[in-house]
């Protein structure tokens, strides 16, 4: 994720009064622990953990490259991060970072919901639920034609693993910015405790 500014944790969501009386929904995120260190392009360290908890790919990288065994990273090409060295770890503190009233990104898993039907998963409609239905109320319908093509065109809609892709929800608030807790308005991808990335 180049161009991230703070790791996080989705802590879930609340409501506060803004400056002008009005009640907005908010989003809350602990970045607490992040931490960087310069090779090449800045690398920013999260959730520092041991080594036996990283998978071997992971493991390698952070040997690599020299880096502490760290849960997640993220580059950074920014040049308003705070100066650190390619020896010394620097902390990240969400107050310098991020300002009330800036237009942030975050970026994160959305929340995944398993195997899901062509009904929750698409939107579809159901099959009439009395006279002349038996057994597909829920079922998507016909899926093809007959010899000719003879095949279900790739992209076909249907019931499939529904959720846990990456998305952003783009141009988002910050209302308030205390102790690395960072409040965002509006609502975010993902679960509480997920891991999101705020981006520029």
């Amino acid at each position: 994720m180049r161009g991230c500014i703070l790791l996080g944790v989705k802590v879930g969501m609340t409501r506060m009064v803004c400056c002008r009386g009005g009640v907005v929904p908010v989003t809350i995120l602990d970045t607490s622990g992040n931490t960087a260190k310069r090779v090449g392009c800045l690398r920013m360290l999260y959730r520092s953990t041991s080594r036996l908890r990283l998978r071997r790919p992971q493991m390698c990288a952070c040997l690599g490259l020299n880096l502490e065994p760290a849960a997640y990273m993220a580059r950074s090409a920014r040049h308003d991060q705070p100066q650190c060295s390619s020896t010394q770890y620097a902390r990240l503190h969400a107050g310098a970072l991020v300002r009330v009233g800036q237009l942030v990104s975050v970026r994160s898993r959305t929340a995944g919901k398993g195997f899901s039907g062509a009904m929750k998963r698409h939107g579809f409609s159901s099959g009439r639920a009395s006279h002349g239905s038996s057994l597909a109320h829920r079922t998507p319908g016909s899926t093809g034609m007959s010899q000719d093509p003879g095949r279900v065109f790739p992209g076909k809609r249907m019931p499939g693993r529904m959720g846990y892709r990456h998305a952003t929800a783009r141009n988002l608030t910050v209302e308030h910015v205390a102790h690395d807790i960072v409040m965002v308005r509006g609502g975010t991808p993902g679960h509480a405790g997920s891991i999101v990335a705020i981006l520029p």
